[in-house]
């Protein structure tokens, strides 16, 4: 009698069961690609701007941080300001090397690089919560100077 009540149960429970491994993966992954571009952060901040081979330094640093196939984005160099009210970078003060002009906090502006990684997330059951495919990015602006 256990055997069938087992029996019936456990493809319901199996089927319930499936789509919050699959997020719970996702999520998982999600946390991958943050710390890949968190990877590549450090190495931004760590290491000069020289323009040549920065980038694709960065870009290796993200890619060696994790074992997923992350496709790595190192924005270009550009001069701007904190924002005051959030984590934006506002103003064109100029475009390197010439960065000039006061901030409108009074301080002087820096120069920033955007980076970012996005990974496509294939879901293990095709009629899962988060569709058969989702796209996972993450992004971080670094001051470099």
């Amino acid at each position: 009698m256990s055997a069938v009540e087992f029996g019936l149960a456990a493809p319901v429970f199996l089927a319930m069961l499936t789509p919050v491994i699959d997020l719970g993966l996702a999520f998982s992954q999600q946390i991958r690609v943050n710390q890949a571009v968190e990877a590549g952060s450090q190495y931004a901040t760590a290491n000069p701007y020289n323009g040549s081979t920065w980038a694709s330094n960065v870009s290796g640093a993200m890619t060696n941080a994790t074992t997923l196939s992350v496709s790595p984005v190192v924005g270009s160099e550009t001069c701007g300001c904190p924002n005051s009210t959030s984590t934006a970078i506002i103003g064109g003060y100029g475009s390197p090397p010439s960065c000039t002009g006061p901030c409108p906090d009074g301080s002087n502006p820096g120069y920033y690089v955007t980076i970012s990684a996005s990974l496509t997330y294939t879901s293990v059951m095709p009629y899962s919560i988060l569709g058969s495919t989702a796209t996972l990015s993450s992004q971080a602006v670094v001051r470099v100077q």
